[in-house]
Parts: structure tokens; C-alpha cells; sequence
């Protein structure tokens, strides 16, 4: 605990009243969601943000692949069939 530069008991009971209800407030967010700082919060939602990135890219390039198998195939339907129609 810092020093306490106050002036009379009723203002140092008053901080340190404050400073236990952040505690516990600190100790009650921890247990509910894990992160009890705000500093964890915007840890976690960098996090969050990151895997969401990687979600959407390991999507696109899911999608893309696809695409590419299906543009492939497409080509090689539309081939046989001039083939077919040119003999």
C-alpha cells in the first residue's frame, strides 16, 4: 500500500476502503471472466481480434481454393464439350 498523505482517520479509512472494494472488484471480474485489470481486457480483445484474423484468413484461402478446384473443373467440362461438338 502507498503512503498515505491524508489527514485525519476518517480520510485514510476512506482510501483504504476504496482501495479494498477495487480489490475485490479486481478479484470478482478475474473469477467471472478471467481478466481482472482493464489492462487484461484490452489484452484479451487484441487476442480475440487476432484469432478472428486468422479465422477469416484460414476461410479465404479455404474459399479460394475451392474457387480454383471448381474454375478447373469448369474448364475441363467446357473443353470436352467442344471437343464433342467439333468431332
Amino acid at each position: 500500500m502507498r503512503r498515505v498523505h491524508l489527514r485525519g482517520r476518517e480520510n485514510i479509512a476512506k482510501r483504504y476502503l476504496i482501495h479494498t472494494a477495487a480489490f475485490n472488484l479486481g478479484l470478482i471480474m478475474r473469477k467471472l471472466t478471467g481478466f481482472g485489470t482493464p489492462r487484461g481486457w484490452a489484452d484479451a480483445r487484441r487476442a480475440a481480434a487476432r484469432g478472428l484474423r486468422a479465422l477469416w484468413n484460414g476461410l479465404g484461402a479455404r474459399l479460394r481454393r475451392w474457387a480454383i478446384i471448381l474454375a478447373a473443373k469448369c474448364w475441363s467440362m467446357l473443353a470436352a464439350h467442344h471437343r464433342r461438338a467439333a468431332a
